[in-house]
């Protein structure tokens, strides 16, 4: 095994743990930066973190895009499907757990649609910037 494919191997394991960290490190900016300002009985609150959701999926597909050594289109479209997956299980789990309490069962779909509306504008738009 060479140099080239030890990088290319140690680029595919690092592919779901730098996407998940990138992300979930941009939603935890976004949650601090705004901690201050936007409550719940703030009219920004609920616009303000759908815009982050959508983010959130647009990070979610650009960062695993970006760490894929190869097939960058495909890798977008598999991350692109996950991260609407699993926004599908925690809008359902949590729906049915009522948690929070205070979210309905609207804004939660909502949430799901800017993350998969996210995620899959991250595809188109870093696939663009592939082409050239």
């Amino acid at each position: 095994m060479n140099n080239q494919t030890g990088k290319v191997i140690l680029r595919w394991i690092a592919l779901v743990p730098a996407t998940v960290i990138g992300a979930l490190l941009f939603r935890g900016i976004w949650s601090l930066v705004n901690f201050g300002f936007l409550t719940p009985d703030n009219w920004l609150y609920y616009p303000g973190n759908l815009i982050a959701d959508g983010i959130f999926g647009a990070v979610w597909v650009v960062i695993s895009m970006y760490v894929a050594p190869k097939g960058k289109f495909i890798t977008g479209i598999v991350m692109a499907t996950s991260v609407i997956a699993i926004g599908i299980f925690v809008t359902f789990t949590t729906s049915l757990l009522n948690f929070p309490a205070e979210t309905s069962l609207w804004f939660r779909i909502l949430t799901l649609f800017a993350i998969g509306g996210g995620a899959i504008l991250g595809l188109v738009l870093y696939s663009e910037d592939l082409k050239k």
